[in-house]
């Protein structure tokens, strides 16, 4: 056992004993680097502060006092906003707007009040087939909290509109209630830190400094902890997407998520390049081809192969995310015969006469995305190739 998965199980280990305490103790430990941060914003103010006193004992003017710290104070903090990642959702999608997806948002709307969880402030669509909800404060660390949900495309075309809704109730229960707000911030966090210390790595070279060294092994720890509540925030969501869809459908979901997420990346995509990551320009809507491959009887017998070898292997899908197996035995619905390719599709029901405007503008997204990678194998292999000669 590594050194990684020994700390792994001793925090399970302890989470399983008393979540509250854990959660709290992990709250307790993120609230330290807020206090980091804040000391480097206040701290040379106090100093310089203390250094004209000492200069200056019989003549401390508290107007300049005043004017000195506050502008210190402000200096520095503006230096070190400018290493705040910026959180711009919109840049990481294509904002779907509520003209071009009424039928969506008044699914989320219903969804959220159900879930007593606040309606994201952007909802974006991604080529991945995954879902997910992210929290955090509009400037990084403080300010307002803005949400956004991401919903892969292929998930609208290859999943049913009840799997969907079920997909976007789990999403959305990751946010719902006090807890949700809690557990969504502490998840992002370990994230924005590394960006930060990333930037400002960028413009300092003092990258073996000992403060660097405990931020690092302080992000290391806040990742193991957020990891743990992370996965055991999943069994939570599941649960509360049951609650209103019931647990049968919250588990075919599930599987049906799984199952087109590899199909998607294993046989589908493959079919796309060509050897040698030769980017092969199709004429056709990869998302009609997409979905016209979910209709075929070898997608049929895929989802029966894909089943067998979940329960054998229990597939780990993401980071941060217990096995599908793990999910679908917390469920209680150990087996779950998952139907055929269900038609219409999510994509036809929400979108009705926009479906193929906006299956055009995501197909531009993806293949732009996709030679962008071809570009980069190709100038990886084209280096490596110089290396060898």
């Amino acid at each position: 056992m590594s050194k990684h998965e020994a700390t792994e199980s001793r925090l399970e280990t302890l989470y399983q004993k008393s979540p509250l305490f854990f959660l709290l103790f992990t709250v307790l430990f993120a609230s330290l680097g807020y206090a980091g941060f804040l000391t480097l914003i206040f701290l040379p103010s106090v100093l310089g502060v203390l250094i004209y006193k000492w200069l200056h004992p019989n003549g401390f003017a508290t107007a300049w006092l005043f004017v000195v710290s506050t502008t210190l104070s402000v200096y520095f903090s503006f230096r070190l906003q400018t290493h705040l990642p910026k959180v711009d959702a919109a840049a990481q999608g294509y904002l779907l707007t509520e003209a071009k997806g009424a039928q969506v948002f008044s699914l989320l709307k219903k969804l959220s009040s159900r879930l007593k969880a606040p309606m994201p402030n952007a909802i974006l669509l991604t080529t991945e087939v995954n879902a997910a909800i992210i929290q955090m404060p509009r400037r990084g660390l403080f300010g307002k909290t803005q949400i956004a949900l991401f919903i892969g495309w292929p998930l609208f075309e290859s999943l049913s509109k009840e799997e969907l809704s079920v997909v976007l109730a789990h999403e959305l229960a990751h946010s719902s209630g006090i807890r949700g707000k809690l557990i969504g911030w502490l998840i992002g966090l370990p994230e924005f830190w590394q960006q930060f210390q990333q930037s400002l790595l960028q413009q300092t070279t003092a990258s073996d400094g000992v403060h660097h060294k405990i931020f690092r092994k302080y992000l290391i720890f806040l990742h193991n902890l957020t990891s743990i509540i992370s996965k055991h925030d999943e069994y939570e969501a599941d649960l509360r997407a049951a609650a209103i869809f019931g647990k049968a459908l919250v588990g075919e979901a599930l599987i049906r998520v799984g199952t087109n997420s590899y199909f998607w990346e294993h046989f589908f995509l493959p079919g796309i390049f060509e050897e040698k990551n030769t980017y092969k320009a199709s004429e056709k809507n990869i998302f009609n081809q997409f979905e016209k491959q979910l209709s075929e009887a070898t997608y049929a017998n895929f989802c029966e192969e894909f089943q067998q070898w979940v329960v054998r292997n229990a597939l780990t899908s993401e980071k941060n995310h217990p096995s599908l197996t793990a999910r679908i035995d917390a469920l209680g619905t150990h087996s779950i015969s998952l139907p055929a390719h269900s038609q219409p599709s999510a994509a036809a029901c929400f979108f009705g006469k926009d479906l193929p405007a906006i299956r055009k503008k995501m197909t531009a997204i993806w293949e732009a995305s996709a030679q962008n990678c071809w570009r980069s194998n190709r100038s990886n292999e084209a280096e490596f190739g110089k290396t060898q000669r």
